[in-house]
């Protein structure tokens, strides 16, 4: 911040009269912060909005795709026991190490959300075996789960079965 100190400096040294210099003092060190002001810079604070934005668009877009690949993809984000979106997160956080400056913050922003969903998918995963295996049911849904009950069957026929009736029963007394 040579410039800022320059200037302050040019400002204290100056042959103004004290009043004016004090209060051009005031105003410069509001705006800069040098004397302790109040709030950042409207620069730097629109700088911080923009990349507050960017990183968040980058977030969504990062997330929408590893969701199309989960529900398209047979195997979902596993390929060949490879976790997709940890192979992504591993080169876009590497790449970010050896790209130029404005492209690592993407490469970042991406490995990082990529290695959020990897955690989330994988504490999911070992937190729900857990309850399952101590005979709880694990929260959270997947689309087209049914509760036990709640099933529309084509080929149990209303006559043989009530609403609730296991489906399973129903089959057993059919064969």
């Amino acid at each position: 911040m040579a410039n800022t100190d320059l200037v302050y400096d040019s400002i204290a040294s100056s042959n103004m009269p004290y009043r004016e210099k004090s209060i051009v003092r005031r105003m410069f060190d509001k705006m800069s912060e040098v004397g302790g002001g109040y709030g950042a810079h409207p620069r730097d604070m629109m700088d911080h909005s923009i990349n507050a934005v960017r990183q968040s668009g980058e977030a969504v877009i990062t997330g929408a795709a590893l969701a199309a690949i989960h529900i398209e993809r047979d195997g979902g984000l596993e390929f060949r026991k490879v976790p997709l979106d940890l192979a992504i997160a591993v080169t876009a956080i590497a790449a970010s190490v050896v790209m130029p400056r404005e492209t690592t913050r993407d490469a970042a922003n991406i490995g990082g959300t990529a290695l959020g969903i990897y955690t989330f998918r994988k504490t999911a995963d070992m937190l729900a075996a857990k309850k399952l295996a101590r005979g709880g049911t694990p929260g959270g849904s997947k689309p087209g789960a049914k509760v036990h009950g709640d099933y529309e069957d084509a080929d149990c026929d209303d006559s043989d079965s009530d609403v609730g009736e296991d489906p399973i029963d129903v089959a057993a007394r059919n064969l």
